[in-house]
């Protein structure tokens, strides 16, 4: 091994960038939580429950990081890093279980759109993170036995893939919901189904880029042998590993940064409380009045809500009925 291929100057400004960029970080999520938590009569509480584990799983990754890299400007052999590594790899194990989750559950509130949002089937859903809790059990286990570098990488890419199935049957299911609500189906069904576009417009995004991340960091492991932390008996026989390792905690951690950002401008009851506090201070201006202000689009970008002549034609047809 050539130590020269990783000074210590290298990792000391690693550990340095890590802090500076995940102190902020650890704030931002955890306020989303906090958020999250104070907003949770928005949605159903199945979809508030799943997204807020999937925030406090990212907060806690963070907080891991965060103190590995200080203990690390201390004592790079000290023993909390391995339990701190332990609990990073748990909680991170379980963020793509509780992303299949969530879209699960969002994928039965489109189509059972008529009644579930008085259901609370809570003995299905522990079932279900009971499950995937065994999936990030599972993975453990191949970890402590030396298997993660084949099958454990496998079962990531198999999560990915569902997840992206996940996203291409509520996209097509929400499409056709969407067409055939106009004209046909009562008020009460269409106000819900645009419950329902409200949640997927916050909960979509945030999982694209996440699934983005897990792909990025798997071809990442397979490519460049770079893993979320710093493997030093690769980084001292690797020419490239310093600056694989540097680039690609670069995105990580700047990528996260702006993941709470897209889910708060997405969230249209924490938007609508934050949104007056950033115009105060900007000058009054008149503006005239767009009816397209009233609309709710769906992710497709298509009025669900429909204009007035909807509205008041469903209107007859109930009081004729």
């Amino acid at each position: 091994m050539n130590v020269s291929l990783c000074p210590s100057n290298y990792l000391l400004s690693i550990n340095i960038f890590s802090i500076v960029l995940t102190l902020p970080m650890v704030i931002i999520f955890v306020l989303l939580c906090i958020l999250l938590t104070i907003h949770s009569k928005t949605f159903h509480p199945f979809f508030t429950l799943s997204f807020i584990l999937l925030i406090s799983s990212y907060a806690i990754c963070n907080i891991c990081l965060l103190l590995r890299s200080i203990c690390e400007l201390y004592d790079e052999e000290s023993y909390f890093i391995d339990y701190v590594d332990k609990a990073y790899l748990w909680v991170y194990m379980y963020i793509q279980p509780c992303v299949v989750i969530g879209l699960i559950e969002r994928l039965c509130a489109t189509i059972f759109v008529s009644s579930y949002e008085h259901s609370r089937h809570w003995f299905m859903y522990i079932i279900g993170q009971g499950l995937g809790v065994g999936v990030v059990y599972y993975e453990n286990f191949l970890v402590n036995n030396g298997q993660y570098n084949d099958t454990a990488k496998n079962v990531q890419f198999g999560l990915s893939i569902c997840i992206c199935i996940c996203l291409v049957i509520l996209f097509f299911v929400n499409r056709h919901l969407t067409f055939n609500s106009r004209h046909k189906s009562v008020l009460t069904v269409r106000y819900q189904l645009a419950e329902n576009v409200k949640a997927l417009r916050t909960f979509v995004p945030f999982v694209v880029v996440d699934n983005c991340l897990s792909v990025l960091f798997v071809l990442s492991m397979i490519l460049f042998k770079v893993d979320f932390n710093i493997d030093l008996d690769v980084c001292r026989s690797h020419p490239g590993y310093t600056v694989s390792f540097a680039l690609f905690r670069a995105i990580l951690l700047l990528t996260q940064l702006f993941m709470p950002l897209l889910v708060v401008k997405q969230h249209s009851s924490i938007w609508n409380q934050i949104k007056p506090l950033m115009e105060r201070r900007k000058p009054t201006v008149r503006q005239s009045i767009d009816p397209d202000q009233n609309k709710i689009n769906n992710v497709l970008g298509i009025d669900i809500v429909g204009s007035n002549v909807d509205y008041f034609t469903q209107l007859k047809v109930q009081w004729l009925t």
